[in-house]
């Protein structure tokens, strides 16, 4: 097909290196299978989709004993590539943004809005959310304003320990600016 001929394309022309990132018991399969040329010769000249789906079809038609050894090759793929690198300990996930004042104000609302029109579906709540939020005071918005500027202190907070544990020693870190009021 044509968008697989033109991947390929890109990929040649980038001269993409091999992932570091571990391979799971059907990635395997799949390179053991573009390897072995009786494999080849049943697929060879079926589109590319196709030949993706004979593959699936074997992998599903595989005995569990067999999944289980691809499954333990790709298990010590990765303990090889723990060994190679020192920071295989997992890693944090890079902090969530907090969310924004209207969403803070929705989270609450949602239940009570829930409770009142038990018969409402999602989209007719978020409806009656957003008249709320534009019918709600200064003084309620500032409050969700606070507590948003609480939670991104909280978050700038959160970024500079987690960067200072992924970035390289000598980097500089940024930590992302507040958002203006929209």
């Amino acid at each position: 097909s044509r968008a697989f001929a033109r991947v390929s394309s890109v990929a040649r022309v980038r001269k993409v290196e091999p992932t570091t990132k571990r391979l799971s018991g059907y990635n395997i399969f799949q390179k053991v299978c573009y390897r072995d040329p009786v494999f080849m010769r049943k697929i060879e000249g079926l589109p590319a989709a196709e030949q993706v789906r004979a593959i699936a079809d074997s992998w599903k038609q595989l005995p569990p004993e067999d999944h289980a050894d691809f499954l333990e090759q790709s298990r010590r793929m990765k303990k090889d590539a723990c060994k190679e690198k020192d920071d295989c300990e997992d890693k944090t996930p890079q902090p969530k943004k907090p969310l924004p004042t209207y969403l803070l104000f929705s989270q609450g609302a949602f239940p009570e809005l829930k409770k009142e029109y038990p018969n409402f579906n999602a989209s007719a709540l978020a409806k009656k959310s957003a008249k709320q939020w534009r019918s709600s005071s200064a003084m309620i918005r500032r409050g969700y304003r606070d507590l948003y500027e609480q939670q991104w202190k909280q978050y700038e907070q959160k970024v500079r320990e987690w960067t200072s544990g992924v970035l390289p020693k000598g980097e500089v870190e940024e930590v992302a600016r507040f958002p203006e009021e929209t």
